[in-house]
Order: C-alpha cells, then structure tokens, then sequence
C-alpha cells in the first residue's frame, strides 16, 4: 500500500476522532452548565424565601408603620420565586419552612391585597405556587 493510502486513513481517524472528542466536550459542558443553572436557582430560591420571612416579620410587626421598603423586599423575592417557577423544572423540593413562608405570603396578600391589573401578577402567582 502506498503513503497517500496510510495518510488518507490516519488524518480520516484523527478527524473522526477529534470530532467525536469535540461532541463529547461540547456535550459534557452542557450538562455541567444545566447543573450549574440548577444550583443557581436553589440558591437564590433559598435566598428569596429568606428575604420574604423577613420582610413578613416586619411588616407583621407594624402593620400600620410598614414601610414601603418592606412591602418591596416582600415584591422582590415574590418576582424571584416566580421566575424561577416560570422557568420550569427541575427545582429542589420546597422544605416545611418555605411552605410555611408561602401560606403566610398567601394570608398577608389576602390582608393586603395586590391591584389585580398589575402587570407583575402572573410572577406573583407563579410564586404563591412555587412549592406546588
């Protein structure tokens, strides 16, 4: 067999080769970036429902000195919750004390409700199901 027979066979092995390799790579980093995003989410999910027990027990506490940064903290964990919800699944299971969060999120709503037209609505509800 000549030289151009072996070279034409080895770069064709290298190429198939390295592109499986690159698929593999490409593949394998987009797990890892899914499992990232993932991870993102519990964090800042977690992070949500701190900001909203705090803000809970503030407002709880004074209802008739709740201050407007108070009512905000509550809107903006309320708008993370509800993206992430809107983002789909998979999301980490809501413990006792989230669920427990979002019951008195869903009491004090009821106490004080939102204007129904507001255009962050779907976020909230998405929110009030987070847990399901």
């Amino acid at each position: 067999m000549n030289t151009r027979f072996w070279l034409t066979l080895s770069t064709t092995a290298l190429l198939a080769g390295g592109a499986g390799y690159g698929a593999g790579y490409f593949r394998g980093v987009g797990k890892g970036a899914e499992i990232s995003a993932a991870m993102h989410d519990v964090n800042d999910a977690r992070q949500a429902f701190s900001q909203a027990g705090l803000a809970l027990r503030d407002l709880s506490q004074s209802p008739a000195g709740a201050s407007a940064a108070d009512r905000t903290q509550l809107l903006i964990a309320l708008h993370t919750l509800g993206g992430i919800a809107q983002g789909g699944p998979p999301r980490a299971a809501c413990t006792d004390a989230e669920r427990e969060t979002l019951r008195s999120i869903a009491q004090h709503l009821r106490q004080h409700p939102l204007q129904p037209d507001r255009p962050d609505m779907p976020l909230v509800r998405a929110a009030l199901g987070y847990c399901g």
